[in-house]
């Protein structure tokens, strides 16, 4: 069930000409860093974020304001908020339908579930979701076990560049970010929701030791947590994050050689051996940690 926490949090050096390699483990626990190279002048930042938190676990201090305001360019996983049309269009199952894929006894657990959790009658649900892919219903019940108001990091930021009318760099697409989805088998689709139905508690108490996590900057601890479920998806530890951050790394190079830069990518995407913080160390960035007060 660890792999939901992973697209929760997944699907965001002295000054030398040598490469030198942050110590993994990092000990510079820290979710927010200032990145700079030698053959440059420009400073950037990298933000680790969750692409929803509960509010009381979200993190906005005035350094990440200060470092928005400094930088002329952002980068994001995607360079625009989904639009919610074009989401149904690549969610909508191209045979088939979503009951094909549960039991009867599968099937009425769910629509209990939607109904007493999420309020919606047995007709609505059928109707709503008939066409739908079963990873949509999943992050739909990842988001009731949230606990009162939520907050999202790329909203915010989304919404600071309107108002400062500052550039979005997108790293992906929608279409390539649920092409990933796809690439989940059916069987971990379905057990991905089944969980939540059935472990709704101890599903909860996971999500909510990541946010902990989270809000104490432990950067590498995160990791780990991921890692224990990747001990068992090994593919899908490189399709979610070592293959993204390989193929990100040009373009943050590219970037941060021109322009100031403000990148916020999920948090599962920094820590570990294969990790951003690590590539661009191993590129012979310096890379500083910036620490907060926590609220």
């Amino acid at each position: 069930m660890r792999i939901l926490l992973l697209i929760i949090s997944t699907i965001s050096l002295v000054y030398s000409t040598k490469a030198q390699l942050l110590t993994y483990p990092n000990n510079n626990q820290a979710f927010f860093w200032e990145v700079s190279h030698p053959n440059s002048s420009k400073k950037s930042y990298v933000l680790g974020t969750m692409h929803i938190i509960q509010k009381e676990y979200f993190i906005f201090p005035k350094e990440i304001k200060k470092a928005l305001k400094k930088s002329s360019s952002l980068i994001l996983e995607l360079d625009k908020l989904p639009n919610p049309a074009l989401f149904l269009k690549l969610t909508k199952l191209d045979t088939g339908n979503f009951f094909n894929y549960f039991s009867n006894i599968e099937t009425d657990s769910i629509i209990d579930w939607a109904k007493n959790k999420l309020h919606i009658s047995p007709q609505v649900f059928r109707s709503t979701f008939y066409k739908t892919k079963p990873f949509v219903v999943s992050q739909i019940a990842t988001q009731s076990l949230f606990d009162g108001k939520t907050e999202s990091y790329e909203n915010r930021i989304y919404q600071y560049s309107k108002d400062k009318k500052k550039p979005i760099i997108g790293l992906e697409t929608i279409e390539f970010q649920i092409s990933l989805m796809d690439t989940l088998p059916i069987k971990i689709q379905k057990r991905m929701l089944l969980d939540i139905i059935s472990n709704e508690q101890e599903v909860k108490e996971n999500l909510l030791i990541l946010q902990k996590t989270y809000r104490e900057q432990k950067i590498d601890s995160l990791y780990h947590q991921l890692n224990e479920e990747f001990e068992t998806f090994d593919k899908y530890e490189s399709l979610f994050i070592t293959d993204r951050n390989q193929k990100w790394l040009p373009i943050l190079e590219e970037n941060f050689l021109i322009n100031s830069c403000f990148v916020a990518v999920g948090a599962g995407h920094l820590g570990g051996p294969n990790g951003l913080l690590q590539l661009l160390s191993s590129k012979g960035y310096h890379l500083k940690p910036i620490y907060f007060k926590k609220k």
